[in-house]
Order: structure tokens, then C-alpha cells, then sequence
């Protein structure tokens, strides 16, 4: 396997990592501001909904950025595997 291939997966995997210590931090993160904030009587209910509506939110946009990774993966896969393929010189390139 050419060393760009696996660059190219290093990266993917580093980036992928990357967004789920970010996802993780903001998770403990707004645990922490909804636990306090529905302590507040008046408020829990209106805290409970927000905090759903937050938590399907920010899953779906972490879920959308791992699938754009994984895509942007397969297409440059794709593409070193056809420049490789076609003996394409990767001068510039890295």
C-alpha cells in the first residue's frame, strides 16, 4: 500500500478522534450547565426540552461531520488508488 494511502488513513483516523474528544467535552460540558440550570424549579421542564432537543442536535452534527470525514476518505482513497493505478507522480502533491 502506498505511504500516501496510509497518510491518508492516519489523518482520517487522527481527525476522527479529534471529533469525538471535542463531541466528549461538549457533552460533559453542557451535562453540567442542564443539571444546574433544572435544579431551578420554575425551569426544569423548559431546561428538560431544550437539553433533548440540544442532545439530538449536536448528535446529528456529530454524526454529519464523521460522515464527511469517512466520505472525503473513500473519494481520496479512490483517487490515490487510480493516480497509483496510472503510475501518476506525486510531485507537489506532498
Amino acid at each position: 500500500m502506498s505511504n500516501l494511502i496510509k497518510t491518508k488513513e492516519i489523518v482520517q483516523d487522527i481527525f476522527d478522534r479529534g471529533i469525538t474528544n471535542v463531541e466528549n467535552i461538549h457533552n460533559s460540558i453542557s451535562f453540567l450547565i442542564f443539571t444546574n440550570f433544572s435544579k431551578v424549579k420554575p425551569l426544569t421542564a423548559t431546561v428538560k426540552t431544550i437539553e433533548n432537543i440540544h442532545n439530538i442536535t449536536t448528535d446529528s452534527v456529530f454524526d454529519g461531520i464523521r460522515n464527511i470525514n469517512k466520505e472525503l476518505g473513500s473519494w481520496s482513497t479512490n483517487i490515490l488508488y487510480k493516480s497509483l493505478k496510472n503510475k501518476t507522480s506525486y510531485e507537489g502533491i506532498v
